[in-house]
């Protein structure tokens, strides 16, 4: 017996919402039903990994958006039993031979970008993987949160510019910084974002401090 095609969030917000309009492949625009819209002011947007982001133009909480329509903010999130299960990322340990590939990588990487990215776990992963083929090593995994990237996972300079980031990406759309937080957790592409911008502000700090 076939089951049910699990409800995209996507769908179940637009299914809800009035004067839907496409304006790129993953964004619309509706009327927002928080407040008297006569032309649409609520932004929708898909993420890639299916999360929703909403924004009303006209300065209404997501939290009542979500409300009116009668959803939960979670409901914009895809529910973890839907995602593939993700690798618990490994720390930064072990023999030179890690810390040289992962070297490597963040070169080759600011080679492509322009600019240095922060150093993330999935680096550490991959540095990891490159050992353990070559030289038929195993590693244990040890889970770490998406922010503890080192060099930097024990710095309190380095937490705090996290925090600021999340600030800043918070206020450009709108939403309470937990809301960004709990969605970098389940999105990479938000997360390297976060991490990217934190790490411009530690090196401006250093700087400034140098």
């Amino acid at each position: 017996m076939n089951q049910p095609r699990p409800i995209r969030p996507l769908e179940a917000v637009l299914a809800r919402l009035e004067g839907v309009r496409r304006c790129g492949q993953t964004r619309f625009v509706a009327r927002c039903p928080n407040h008297e819209d006569r032309a649409p002011s609520l932004s929708v947007r898909e993420l890639p990994d299916g999360t929703v982001l909403l924004k009303d133009f006209a300065g209404c909480e997501i939290a009542a958006i979500v409300e009116a329509i009668d959803l939960r903010l979670s409901d914009l999130f895809v529910p973890r039993t839907l995602l593939s299960p993700a690798k618990p990322p490994r720390p930064l340990n072990g023999p030179q031979a890690i810390r040289d590939g992962l070297q490597r990588l963040l070169d080759r990487e600011e080679a492509e970008r322009g600019f240095r990215p922060a150093m993330q776990t999935r680096h550490i992963r991959e540095a990891r993987a490159t050992l353990a083929r070559v030289h038929h090593l195993g590693f244990q995994s040890v889970s770490m949160a998406w922010w503890e990237t080192e060099p930097h996972a024990s710095d309190p300079a380095w937490t705090a510019c996290v925090s600021r980031a999340l600030e800043v990406q918070a206020f450009v759309c709108g939403v309470d910084p937990g809301f960004v937080r709990e969605l970098a957790s389940r999105s990479p592409i938000v997360a390297t974002k976060i991490l990217n911008n934190a790490a411009s502000l530690l090196r401006s700090i250093t700087t400034e401090a140098a």
